[in-house]
C-alpha cells in the first residue's frame, strides 16, 4: 500500500468544544466543515478529523480513549512553545521528555510532551533531534 494522505478521526460527545481545540488552540487550517464533522490539515498530506458522536457513528466514540495523535514539530523550541501555550491555556500538559541515548528500547532523538485534550484524548507534540528519524518524519 502507498497512501497519498492520512486522516485520523476522533469521535466527540461535545463536538463544538472539541472543534475550538483544533481551531483556536492548535490553529489548524479547516479543510472540511460539515454540521457533524470537521477535518483540519496538519501538514501537506496529514489530516485530523472530529466527528459529532451524537450525529454519526456513536459506536466509535469509546469511553476508553485508545488513541494518541502525535504532531511532529520542526524543532525543540517549537515543542517547548507549544507546551507553554498548553499550560497557559489550562490544559494538562506533561513535562518535556527526552529519550535516553544508548537505550535500545528508546526512540533515539525523540523529545516530546503529552497533553490531555478534549474528552480525554491524548496528544503528543514531538520533534526528532540528531536522529535518522528526523529525515523520515520532518523531511530534513
Amino acid at each position: 500500500m502507498k497512501a497519498s494522505s492520512q486522516i485520523s478521526f476522533l469521535y466527540f460527545q461535545d463536538f463544538e468544544s472539541s472543534c475550538r481545540f483544533f481551531d483556536d488552540f492548535l490553529e489548524l487550517e479547516t479543510v472540511i466543515e460539515k454540521q457533524w464533522c470537521r477535518v483540519w490539515r496538519v501538514s501537506e498530506s496529514s489530516f485530523v478529523g472530529a466527528v459529532d458522536a451524537a450525529q454519526r457513528w456513536q459506536e466509535f466514540a469509546a469511553a476508553q480513549k485508545g488513541h494518541l495523535i502525535s504532531f511532529n514539530l520542526p524543532d525543540l523550541d517549537a515543542v517547548e512553545q507549544m507546551r507553554q501555550k498548553a499550560l497557559a491555556a489550562g490544559y494538562d500538559a506533561g513535562p518535556l521528555r527526552r529519550q535516553p541515548q544508548g537505550d535500545p528500547q528508546a526512540v533515539e532523538g525523540l523529545c516530546s510532551f503529552f497533553l490531555k485534550g478534549p474528552e480525554g484524548y491524548s496528544f503528543e507534540f514531538e520533534c526528532f533531534t540528531d536522529s535518522p528519524l528526523r529525515e523520515i518524519f520532518c523531511g530534513r
